[in-house]
């Protein structure tokens, strides 16, 4: 299979929906949160511009990207400003989490000893 050069932000997405996934597997304590994320990370994955183009159309281009975001990024982007992005994006998601979290238990919807 050739190496196709998938835009970055495709790449990043995929990432991002396998690290959810793997997630939602390990943890499944916010299910429905981690649910929703990857319907909408699935949505940005199937409706991305790409597609339509002549690279994109090959059914091995879809297998190929989920290849590619395997790689570790450090192998394809400078170590330092990966560390930092991974740590911010980390961060923003758990942000996004404990807003949630906290929303429904001041509304009073958050039983915690149902677990």
């Amino acid at each position: 299979m050739a190496h196709t050069a998938f835009p970055s932000d495709l790449v990043q997405t995929q990432r991002d929906w396998n690290r959810t996934y793997a997630r939602l597997a390990g943890d499944p304590a916010h299910a429905a949160l981690l649910r929703r994320r990857l319907l909408w990370l699935s949505s940005r994955l199937l409706w991305h511009p790409f597609w339509r183009t002549d690279p994109g159309r090959s059914p091995a281009a879809r297998v190929e990207l989920r290849h590619q975001a395997r790689v570790p990024e450090t192998q394809t982007e400078e170590e330092g400003s990966l560390h930092d992005r991974s740590q911010h994006r980390d961060k923003t998601e758990n942000l996004a989490l404990h807003h949630v979290v906290d929303r429904r238990t001041r509304r009073g919807t958050h039983d915690p000893g149902n677990r």
